[in-house]
């Protein structure tokens, strides 16, 4: 028996990603993004697909979100729109107006 495996090349699109550590930035083209930063005010506006946070006491501000994934301890988080929230760590606060 013969088995084989064949990659398919640009098939799957994957959407970008950054990091941010400080201030305000737009979401573009439903990108991924980290939040690593400590002790800062962090603004993301736009419609972003997923954001992790791994950095510690932060007030961050989201407009819009598929995902937003907690897994640093002690943050505000505040998001506009969003689908699934998943807090991974301890002493974070998290508040939504709708979903998405």
């Amino acid at each position: 028996m013969l088995l084989s495996t064949t990659l398919l090349t640009g098939c799957l699109h994957e959407a970008p990603s950054s990091t941010i550590t400080s201030g305000a930035r737009a979401c573009k083209n439903e990108e991924r993004v980290t939040v690593a930063g400590h002790s800062q005010a962090i603004g993301l506006t736009g419609a972003c697909s997923i954001i992790t946070i791994t950095g510690s006491k932060n007030k961050i501000v989201i407009a819009s979100a598929k995902r937003v994934e907690i897994d640093g301890p002690e943050n505000q988080v505040s998001v506009g729109a969003v689908d699934a929230i998943q807090v991974k760590s301890s002493r974070n606060s998290v508040h939504f107006s709708k979903g998405l």
